[in-house]
C-alpha cells in the first residue's frame, strides 16, 4: 500500500514503513486491520492498494 500523509503530520506508530519515497510519503505492508486504522487516522491524506485484494466477506 501507498501512503500519504497530511502536511506536518507524522507517520502512525502502528506501521512500519517498507519504503520511504518522500518525507511525507511511503509504502507498507499491512493488514485488513491496519488498513481500517489508517483509513480513520488524521494523519493520513490518502491510500493507495498497488495490488487487487481478494473480495471481503
Amino acid at each position: 500500500m501507498l501512503v500519504k500523509l497530511r502536511k506536518g503530520a507524522k507517520r502512525p506508530s502502528f506501521i512500519k514503513p517498507r519504503t520511504q519515497i518522500t518525507s511525507r510519503i511511503f509504502s507498507a505492508e499491512i493488514t485488513f486491520g491496519d488498513m481500517q486504522r489508517l483509513e480513520a487516522d488524521p494523519a493520513v491524506e490518502s491510500m493507495s492498494l498497488n495490488r487487487r485484494m481478494p473480495g471481503i466477506k
